[in-house]
C-alpha cells in the first residue's frame, strides 16, 4: 500500500507538471518541482529528485530559474548513496555556472565554475579544463580580477600540448590583450612560453677560456707564456694582492718574468668580472605551442646580490656582504632584441 501511494503522488507530480508546462507557466513547473524533488529525497531516491530538477530546465527560457535547478540537481546528486555520484555533481555545476554567467550573475556563476574545478583538477580531462580555465578567465576580466584571470590564462595556455593550432591562436591572443590592456606593467613568473633549456643555458666573458681555446685547437701554452697577460690571469693574482706585489717586487720587469712569479693558482670567484667586460648569456628557447612565438624587446632580468668583497678568501669559504652603491644598481647595460621562434620549434639566442 505505501508503495502505491507514492506511485500515484508521484503521478500526480507529473500530470501537474505536464498541465502546467503546456500552458506556458514555468513559474508553476519551477515551483512544483522543487516540491516534488524533496519528496523523492525524503523517500532516499536522490537520482529521480535530480533528474526531475533538470526535467524543469528543458523548457523554461529564464537563465537564472535554470540555472537555480541545475545547481539544486548538482547538491542532490551528492546525497546519492551509497556513494556520490561526484562527476555528475561537476557536470551540472557546470551548466548552473552557464547559466549564472547568461543571466548577468557572474560571482555565482565563477563560484559554480570553481567548485567543477575542484573535482576535475589533476584528472588530465583537457577539454573540459580548457572550457573551465576559458570561461573562468573571461570573467573575471568582467568582474575586475586582473589577477585570477592572468592566472587562468597561465593555466590555460600551459594547458595546451597537441591542441588545434588555431585555439592555441586564440588564447594566446586574448592573453597577450588582457596584459596589454589591463597591467602592461605585470611579471608573469609560471609562464613556461617559451620554455628554457637550463641545461644549455651557459654564460661567457669576452675573454674565451683556456678550455675554449684549446677546443679551437690552440695550444694553451701559447696562451700562458706569450702575449699580453689574460683576465684570468690577472684575476688570480688579485686575489693574494700582498703576495703578488711581493713577487713584482723581487722579479724583474719583464713579462715573462712576471709570469714565472705569478702565485700559485687558487680558487677564482667565478662571478668576478672587469668593469666594462662584456658578457654573453647563451639560451635555448623551445616553443612548446603550434603557432609562431613573436618576441619583442626580449632582454634578461637581473639582480645584484651579494658579491665576495677583495679581501675575502674563496678558499675558506667566508664571504662578506658587499653592500652596492647606489648608483651601481642599473650599471649594467642589457641588449635586447626581437625573436620568432616557429611553432613546436627551437632557437638559440644569445
Amino acid at each position: 500500500a505505501p508503495d502505491s501511494k507514492r506511485h500515484a503522488q508521484d503521478e500526480l507530480f507529473d500530470a501537474a507538471f505536464a498541465n502546467y508546462q503546456r500552458m506556458s507557466l514555468s513559474r508553476h513547473c519551477v515551483r512544483l518541482t522543487v516540491l516534488h524533488a524533496d519528496v523523492l529525497r525524503a523517500r532516499g531516491k536522490a537520482v529521480e529528485a535530480a533528474e526531475k530538477l533538470i526535467r524543469a530546465t528543458a523548457s523554461d527560457t529564464m537563465d537564472l530559474r535554470c540555472a537555480l535547478m541545475y545547481e539544486q540537481a548538482a547538491l542532490t546528486f551528492l546525497q546519492v548513496t551509497p556513494q556520490a555520484h561526484v562527476r555528475k555533481y561537476a557536470l551540472h555545476l557546470v551548466h548552473a555556472g552557464h547559466r549564472f554567467l547568461n543571466a548577468g550573475h557572474k560571482a555565482h556563476g565563477l563560484r559554480c565554475y570553481l567548485s567543477a574545478y575542484a573535482v576535475y583538477e589533476r584528472k588530465s580531462w583537457t577539454h573540459i579544463d580548457d572550457h573551465l580555465f576559458s570561461a573562468l578567465a573571461k570573467h573575471s576580466i568582467g568582474m575586475s580580477l586582473i589577477e585570477e584571470a592572468v592566472d587562468f590564462y597561465v593555466r590555460l595556455l600551459c594547458n595546451q600540448e597537441n591542441k588545434p593550432p588555431q585555439r592555441q591562436q586564440i588564447y594566446l591572443r586574448d592573453f597577450c590583450a588582457v596584459i596589454r590592456q589591463h597591467s602592461p606593467a605585470r611579471v608573469v613568473r609560471n609562464l613556461a612560453i617559451p620554455a628554457i633549456d637550463d641545461a644549455s643555458t651557459s654564460v661567457e666573458l669576452s675573454e674565451p677560456s683556456l678550455e675554449a681555446l684549446e677546443a679551437l685547437g690552440h695550444p694553451s701554452h701559447s696562451f700562458s707564456k706569450d702575449g699580453p697577460l689574460s683576465w684570468t690571469e690577472m684575476d688570480e693574482a688579485l686575489l693574494d694582492a700582498n703576495r703578488w706585489r711581493e713577487r713584482v717586487r723581487q722579479s724583474m720587469s719583464s713579462l715573462q718574468n712576471l709570469r714565472a712569479n705569478l702565485p700559485d693558482r687558487a680558487p677564482r670567484n667565478e662571478r668576478c668580472v672587469v668593469v666594462g667586460e662584456h658578457a654573453f648569456v647563451t639560451l635555448s628557447l623551445s616553443n612548446p605551442l603550434q603557432v609562431p612565438l613573436e618576441l619583442k624587446g626580449f632582454s634578461l632580468a637581473y639582480e645584484i646580490g651579494d658579491t665576495p668583497p677583495s679581501d675575502s678568501d674563496p678558499a675558506s669559504g667566508e664571504i662578506k656582504p658587499w653592500e652596492w652603491a647606489e648608483e651601481t644598481d642599473e650599471a649594467l647595460e642589457v641588449e635586447s632584441q626581437d625573436i620568432t621562434i616557429p611553432g613546436g620549434g627551437r632557437r638559440e639566442v644569445r
